[in-house]
C-alpha cells in the first residue's frame, strides 16, 4: 500500500518559474537525485494526446508545460512540479 499526495498552487509571478526549476535542479544535484526538465513553449497551443499501446502509454503532440520531474527513490513515483501559463 502506498501514499499519494496531490497538491496545487500557483506562482505570484510566472517569471519565477525558471527560478523555481533551477532551485529544484540544484537540490536534486546535491542529493544525487535523477531529474529531467520540461521546458516547452507556452505560446503554442495544446495538441497533446495519449497513445495507448499494449503495455505502455505515450504522449504525442505539444504539451505546453515547464517544470521538473525528480526521482527521489527507485521505489517511488517521480515528484512532478509543473507549470502552465
Amino acid at each position: 500500500m502506498g501514499i499519494t499526495i496531490h497538491y496545487k498552487g500557483q506562482l505570484n509571478n510566472p517569471m519565477l518559474c525558471n527560478s523555481v526549476i533551477d532551485e529544484l535542479k540544484d537540490i536534486s544535484e546535491i542529493m544525487n537525485w535523477e531529474y529531467s526538465i520540461m521546458d516547452k513553449d507556452w505560446g503554442k497551443p495544446l495538441t497533446a494526446e495519449l497513445l495507448y499501446y499494449e503495455n505502455r502509454v505515450e504522449i504525442s503532440g505539444h504539451l505546453p508545460l515547464k517544470g521538473i520531474l525528480i526521482n527521489l527513490h527507485p521505489g517511488c513515483e517521480a515528484l512532478s512540479i509543473m507549470f502552465d501559463k
